[in-house]
């Protein structure tokens, strides 16, 4: 049962702000292991994000047991990693929603993760933000996955682009102040 809805690609992300290091984890099969896995689709989703706090030796799991709803996975963990001076760009741990990412002052890492889950079944994509420590989490939207979204890094908004027939609708959210 495939939909045109894409995942992430990557299961460890390094954060060198704080040293932290978060891992995609999904239930285990006979078939795949963490560590064999390059990529989730619909059949083996991402159920938590395990943070290795690195200078503490300490683990955290992003979601509680139970908080995301059956069938509803996580497709995309986003934070700022830094500055390129020599691009003059933000740094992320992917690209894939970040747009409009120069030219711009240099400044810290914005402390900020956004998460995004997608329910397979009502067909909609849910947004978090929460430190990057997993603390103060709260969900900032929801919207049919027929939508897209993006990180636009020069203005800091997220922006949910809704196609009309002939037209969009546009819902600003801010990343940072």
């Amino acid at each position: 049962m495939r939909s045109k809805f894409k995942y992430m690609h990557s299961t460890q992300f390094y954060d060198p702000q704080f040293n932290l290091l978060y891992v995609m984890v999904s239930p285990r099969s006979e078939k795949k292991g963490l560590s064999k896995l390059s990529s989730y689709s619909e059949e083996v989703g991402v159920t938590n994000i395990m943070l290795w706090d690195i200078p503490k030796k300490q683990k955290k799991a992003i979601f509680a047991d139970q908080e995301l709803a059956k069938g509803e996975y996580i497709s995309h963990l986003l934070f700022e990693t830094g500055h390129s001076a020599d691009k003059n760009e933000r740094t992320f741990n992917d690209y894939q929603h970040v747009f409009n990412n120069h030219p711009l002052t240099t400044r810290e890492a914005v402390n900020k993760l956004l998460i995004a889950t997608h329910h397979q079944t009502n067909k909609e994509i849910t947004l978090w933000f929460a430190d990057k420590f997993g603390f103060d989490k709260f969900k900032i939207a929801t919207f049919s996955d027929a939508n897209s979204w993006q990180l636009d890094v020069r203005n800091g908004d997220i922006r949910i682009i809704e196609q009309l027939d002939n037209d969009i609708k546009v819902l600003e959210l801010r990343w940072y102040l």
